[in-house]
């Protein structure tokens, strides 16, 4: 008797999911009893997916587009009866890792922009002359859900400058110091989202060529635990930067 000769190359997949991602086994068998050649596995990834995917069987070629990727695997010949797996791997954790990574750099975001605040500000430019006026101005903003208890503002103004306006906001408390003169405002309680500014005036005792920085201002407060906290400002310049001429 004589048996009919027919072709039946079957193709499968199984997915198996893990607690970090899949294995994905595409399985090649040969039913029939004829021998498969030139037979090409193609598996398209798209660019959701393809940064995570990792080929335990390695492609015979790979073709990438716009993020998308190809896999190609090319069996050159399938006996009959004979099976191949051509397996690859999608691991989350990447994914996982980038996704914490934006959840603590959120929350971090969120916890310093909920911190108190105090900003010093020069608000004239200009060369620091004697008898020129220069005003300062201090803001101060709770952005927190809790009150500043007992809020306290303290600056100095160094020996080469001096006060020179009545203050236009909360009057200070004026000390004169070795190192300057140091003004203290008693802010009292700042509520939730409250912001306040202060401001004085100063004026340079002598001609400065350049710029001089102004100390850090400082802001103490009790917060919600009865603890003292105490932050500060920025440094702040005023005058000019002299530039040296070039000679023609």
């Amino acid at each position: 008797f004589s048996v009919n000769s027919f072709y039946n190359v079957l193709q499968t997949k199984d997915e198996q999911k893990t607690s970090s991602g899949k294995t994905v086994t595409i399985k090649l068998s040969n039913e029939g009893n004829l021998a498969g050649r030139n037979i090409t596995i193609r598996e398209d990834l798209s660019s959701v997916v393809s940064w995570l995917a990792t080929p335990d069987t390695k492609p015979t070629s790979t073709k990438s587009s716009g993020g998308d990727i190809s896999y190609f695997w090319v069996v050159d010949e399938l006996a009959p009866g004979q099976s191949v797996n051509f397996v690859y791997r999608i691991s989350y954790t990447p994914a996982y890792v980038i996704m914490a990574f934006l959840i603590v750099g959120a929350i971090t975001l969120f916890v310093q922009m909920q911190k108190p605040r105090i900003s010093k500000r020069i608000l004239h430019s200009g060369p620091a002359q004697i008898g020129k006026e220069f005003t300062v101005t201090i803001g101060i903003r709770n952005p927190s859900r809790h009150t500043l208890k007992s809020a306290i503002v303290r600056d100095l103004i160094p020996p080469v400058m001096r006060l020179v306006a009545q203050h236009e906001t909360l009057k200070p408390l004026v000390k004169k110091t070795v190192i300057g003169t140091e003004m203290i405002w008693k802010m009292g309680d700042l509520k939730p989202q409250e912001e306040r500014i202060i401001t004085y005036k100063l004026s340079p005792v002598m001609g400065i060529l350049g710029t001089v920085s102004l100390p850090k201002a400082h802001l103490r407060y009790r917060d919600a635990d009865e603890n003292s906290v105490k932050i500060d400002s920025n440094y702040v310049e005023l005058g000019e930067v002299v530039r040296e001429r070039q000679n023609e």
